[in-house]
């Protein structure tokens, strides 16, 4: 089925591409359409952690609202 998407491409050695297919044919899925799974959760959870990343029309990635990151009372406290 022909598509518009970009494409993905990467290199790894023989045992690990069979070993993913393997994967892959045991999920009911394509390689092309486990490797698009993996992105796109890798990116879901990158966004969890980082705050959402915005896509512009000319392609330039921003972070939507940075996470303030709360500090804490040090645990170097000498109080006792």
């Amino acid at each position: 089925m022909p598509t518009d998407k970009p494409q993905l491409k990467t290199y790894i050695n023989k045992q690990d591409k069979a070993k993913f297919s393997h994967i892959a044919k045991n999920d009911r899925r394509s390689d092309s359409n486990l490797l698009e799974y993996i992105v796109l959760n890798y990116i879901e959870d990158y966004e969890k952690e980082h705050g959402q990343l915005i896509v512009g029309e000319d392609g330039k990635v921003t972070l939507a609202q940075p996470k303030v990151v709360k500090q804490g009372k040090s645990s170097n406290s000498k109080t006792g």
